[in-house]
């Protein structure tokens, strides 16, 4: 099965977004990842999503040394779970942050979020962890991760599209521009 996954920034910020959760329901997977402080703002909001019925939405955590933000986590996870939406975690992890890191996996855990439900990725770039850090931040047994974990290279499996409607990634070589036709995004392969 395909799968469209909308990440961010924050998708929820896009006017579209229930729209286009809606429009491609029966044709493939939908999955949302979100930071979820709009959601904590705006109990209208959740429901809209959740009403959309989305196959899995993720909630962020980009930085786990502050409590509010994994108590955020757990309660919008808990919500969705309770709407019949199942819910998830991105624990973003930094080099200098891998005890905040380990708390907050632990507190999910004692949260009842399990490693099916927590996907740890690493901060890319100057605060990367390594991979002996991802470790001690997912303590003893197996957790989810990126799928480029040890070497990252274009995958014909996925693409991304940014804020200004540019593609990249495996089905685009370099970033194509969408054009917006009102009816559905359509590839335009023109490259201003």
């Amino acid at each position: 099965m395909q799968s469209i996954s909308f990440g961010g920034g924050e998708p929820l910020e896009y006017p579209g977004i229930f729209d286009l959760l809606e429009t491609i329901e029966p044709s493939v997977g939908r999955s949302l990842t979100t930071n979820g402080v709009l959601l904590d703002q705006d109990d209208t909001l959740f429901n809209q999503l959740t009403s959309c019925r989305p196959d899995k939405v993720h909630v962020s955590i980009h930085f786990p040394e502050r409590a509010a933000e994994v108590e955020r986590a757990v309660r919008l996870v808990n919500q969705f779970e309770a709407a019949g939406v199942a819910g998830g975690v991105n624990l973003l992890v930094r080099s200098d942050g891998i005890r905040a890191a380990r708390r907050a996996r632990i507190a999910l855990s004692e949260a009842g979020i399990g490693p099916a439900q927590l996907v740890i990725l690493p901060m890319k770039g100057i605060n990367s962890p390594s991979l002996d850090e991802l470790a001690q931040v997912a303590g003893s047994g197996t957790f989810q991760s990126v799928t480029c974990l040890l070497e990252c290279a274009a995958s014909p499996r996925f693409a991304s599209i940014g804020w200004d409607k540019r593609v990249g990634g495996g089905v685009a070589s370099g970033r194509l521009r969408l054009a917006d036709n009102s009816a559905a995004w359509v590839w335009s392969g023109d490259d201003p």
